[in-house]
């Protein structure tokens, strides 16, 4: 019997802790948030987006991390290197353009002042005007006109509500995997080999069930939509694509810049070749 005591966020540490908390052994288990430590994990922080659902944006990180016989082992010798063996990975939902005015097309994204925090060249490239806007800052920026579109994950566009000064939504068809189930090394091997493939079927029904939960969210966010009297588009399968393949180059140069930094460009442009592949998307190394 293996028994869990459960601490949520913030409570043993904060979230650039968690890793440190996990590799030493002071917690057993946490859900890694990637991008808070793309110099731990570099080549774990590769484009994620995906479409045309969440369960493909899953599927897309499961198949480079424990099933691509080139990627898995980097990804996998990456994560020993901080102590730590990947389980799986939740559902992390899809993202939204909103807007002051009504949306249906990228096109429509040109000429806007787009406030976003990330990404800056995929918007660049639809002709928006972007301002670096943190998220706790898009609200009245919206409100008072310093932008009039943004970029978010549809539940965080809902819980703060963002839709009383943005009425127009357009759904942008790409989704992204969520944090990795990671447990310490040294916790892992105490265990037996019968306890362990336990533990790799709970995480599978995990990745499950927060793929159920991510369905019910976005069920519930567009009934919230709906009521606020708020519009809501989807992207055509062309404009998609093309969004898709924005996202993947801004990402890419991203992870070539850091794994410049690190010294780990080979291992980098095989993670990033293969992530190209499995998403579609088209993307040719840089000359070094």
């Amino acid at each position: 019997m293996v028994r869990f005591d459960i601490y949520f966020d913030g409570v043993l540490g904060t979230d650039r802790e968690e890793l440190g908390l996990v590799a030493s052994g002071s917690a057993d288990m946490i859900t890694l948030e990637r991008t808070v430590y793309a110099d731990q994990v570099p080549l774990l922080n590769l484009p994620m987006w995906a479409a045309p659902d969440a369960r493909a944006a899953v599927d897309h990180v499961n198949g480079l991390v424990f099933a691509n016989p080139q990627t898995a082992p980097l990804l996998q010798a990456e994560a020993a290197a901080n102590n730590i063996l990947y389980l799986g990975f939740t559902s992390g939902g899809g993202d939204v353009f909103l807007a002051t005015a009504p949306l249906t097309v990228l096109s429509d994204l040109a000429g806007k002042t787009l406030g976003v925090s990330g990404s800056l060249s995929a918007f660049e490239a639809l002709g928006s005007i972007v301002v670096e806007t943190p998220h706790r800052d898009t609200y009245q920026s919206l409100e008072t006109g310093a932008i009039e579109a943004t970029w978010a994950d549809l539940g965080q566009t809902v819980d703060l509500k963002w839709y009383e000064v943005a009425k127009h939504y357009l759904r942008d068809g790409t989704y992204a995997a969520g944090g990795a189930l990671s447990i310490n090394l040294d916790t892992w091997a105490k265990l037996t080999p019968e306890t362990q493939r336990v533990f790799k079927e709970a995480a599978e029904d995990a990745e499950t069930f927060s793929l159920e939960l991510a369905a019910l969210d976005v069920e519930a966010d567009l009934a919230v939509l709906a009521g606020a009297g708020a519009t809501v588009a989807s992207l055509n399968p062309d404009d998609q694509k093309t969004w898709l393949q924005l996202l993947f180059e801004a990402d890419a140069a991203g992870c070539m810049a850091r794994a410049q930094n690190l010294g780990i460009v080979a291992d980098m442009v095989t993670v990033l070749k293969a992530a190209a592949e499995a998403t579609g998307a088209t993307w040719t190394p840089p000359a070094q």
